[in-house]
């Protein structure tokens, strides 16, 4: 039990900035990549709900972003800026990776926060209401698992120490867990809420796992694998792309 604790809390502080106290880091794992997002989504809708009994829903959704960057520690938004600046602005491997691995923010990078965080605003705005609560629960759970996903069928980008720390607590068996626990927690909602939801649930996962693929798949043609930074800039867009399904539905 204990060390299934200290496992949870491994894969909390690595994806988050929630101050937990751990007796002892444990080997990274996916497996609990998908609670941990649940922790979040749990996190987020409430405070969501109470933004939204003081403030109108606009001004609430605006500072529920600001509370989620700072909840993840912004961690995957600063590799989607990375990327942006090295993908957009680098023609070769080289070039890229160089970018990349520049600590400068370029004009690329500015455009793609830019574009991530308004996209992500108008999202939560269109989808915040109480009959969508559903939906601000699951959308994490979903992006880690999909990241959990990534990282075990990817290969890593020659030199990508964080890449390479993922990659390796990404085992068959543990992205196999992983599912399970999504599995579960999905469950659990849909008890609650109704199974109604189940169908634009199961589209977005659907839509933004293949989107993840086509990612990882144009990243590793142009750098020869996979980077941390690709990595934050699969969450990112995971997390965009069911946020749009569900507000299709």
């Amino acid at each position: 039990m204990k060390k299934i604790l200290n496992d949870f809390l491994t894969a909390l502080t690595f994806l988050s900035r929630v101050p937990v106290k751990v007796n002892e880091f444990t080997e990274l794992s996916t497996v609990y990549f998908p609670p941990v997002g649940f922790l979040l989504g749990i996190i987020i809708s409430i405070f969501g709900f109470v933004f939204n009994n003081f403030f109108p829903p606009e001004i609430a959704s605006f500072l529920l972003i600001i509370f989620y960057i700072y909840l993840t520690g912004g961690v995957h938004l600063d590799g989607t800026a990375d990327f942006f600046d090295g993908f957009f602005a680098g023609r070769d491997r080289k070039k890229t990776v160089k970018i990349m691995h520049d600590s400068n923010t370029g004009v690329f990078a500015v455009i793609g926060l830019i574009l991530i965080i308004y996209l992500k605003y108008l999202l939560f705005s269109e989808l915040y209401t109480a009959d969508n609560l559903i939906f601000f629960l699951i959308f994490p759970v979903l992006s880690r698992f999909i990241l959990a996903v990534i990282t075990a069928k990817s290969e890593v980008a020659e030199g990508s120490v964080m890449a390479e720390k993922l990659h390796s607590s990404a085992k068959e068996r543990d992205v196999f867990t992983a599912g399970l626990f999504t599995i579960f927690i999905l469950l659990i909602l849909l008890v609650v809420f109704g199974f109604n939801y189940m169908i634009p649930i199961l589209t977005a996962f659907v839509t933004a796992i293949l989107t993840a693929f086509f990612v990882a798949s144009r990243a590793s043609k142009k750098i020869g694998g996979l980077t941390g930074d690709v990595y934050g800039t699969i969450v990112e867009v995971s997390e965009i792309v069911i946020l749009l399904v569900f507000v299709i539905f």
